[in-house]
C-alpha cells in the first residue's frame, strides 16, 4: 500500500469511529430530551386537570359541600361505610 494509501485508509477508519461515536452522542442526548419530553407530558397533564376542575362549577360546588361536611363531621370512616352496606346486604 502506498503511503497515499495508507493516509486515505486511516481517515477512513478516524472516520468511521468519529461516526460511531456521534451517533452514541445523538443517540444519548436523544434519550435525555425522550425523558424530559415525557416529564414535560406529565407535568401538562397535570395542569390540564388542573384547569378543568378550576373551571367546573358544579364540581367545586361539590368539593366545597364535601369540605363542609368533613368540617361539620358528617362523614364515616370507609370501614364504617363499608359495615354499613354489608349490613344492609343480609
Amino acid at each position: 500500500m502506498t503511503h497515499r494509501g495508507l493516509e486515505l485508509a486511516l481517515r477512513s477508519l478516524l472516520f468511521r469511529e468519529n461516526f460511531v461515536e456521534m451517533t452514541k452522542l445523538v443517540l444519548e442526548i436523544s434519550k435525555e430530551n425522550l425523558e424530559m419530553l415525557i416529564e414535560l407530558r406529565k407535568l401538562l397533564d397535570m395542569l390540564i386537570d388542573v384547569l378543568e376542575v378550576e373551571t367546573d362549577e358544579e364540581l367545586l360546588s361539590r368539593i366545597d359541600e364535601g369540605l363542609e361536611d368533613v368540617e361539620k363531621g358528617r362523614v364515616v370512616s370507609l370501614g364504617g361505610f363499608l359495615k354499613d352496606i354489608e349490613s344492609r346486604e343480609r
